[in-house]
């Protein structure tokens, strides 16, 4: 049997019971670790035996690791009658989590995030060798202005 370490499980045993009446059975379900023993109750109906198993991380302290096996076993008494009638070992499954908390807002950003374009200008290299002269317009205009200025 396998265990999710933070999720409930129930687990529904049917037992044939001979001998003596279901409702004088009680008893419990344990698992059995590094020495330890948790008792989980177990509920009777007809011939069936349940148990809820709370997440693991709530009642085991410590570190539960992945693949980890613990010890399980069904114990019954019957009056003065001790029956385990169910005993195996249990996987330890632990869930990946990942949780993400919000550390820090900045609102202000000091350089301004803008798409930068850089244009460069392609010559053809006959236009770089040729000298670029004034219009004689222009010189005509700044000629005649100068006569006027002085005359």
């Amino acid at each position: 049997m396998k265990l999710n370490t933070d999720k409930c499980k129930t687990v529904k045993f049917d037992v044939t019971v001979s001998g003596v009446d279901v409702r004088d059975l009680v008893g419990s379900m344990k698992l059995i670790m590094d020495g330890y023993e948790i008792g989980l109750p177990i509920h009777i109906m007809d011939n069936t035996v349940s148990v809820d198993i709370p997440p693991l991380s709530d009642i085991i302290k410590g570190d539960l690791k992945e693949g980890q096996v613990i010890d399980a076993k069904l114990e019954l008494i019957a009056g003065d009658t001790y029956i385990m009638p169910w005993q195996d070992t249990i996987r330890i499954e632990r869930p990946i989590t990942v949780e993400a908390t919000i550390t820090e807002i900045i609102d202000d950003i000091k350089e301004d995030v803008k798409p930068k374009i850089d244009v460069k200008a392609i010559l053809d290299e006959k236009v770089k060798e040729k000298k670029l002269e004034k219009p004689k317009i222009v010189k005509s205009i700044i000629k005649s202005r100068f006569a006027k200025a002085l005359g």
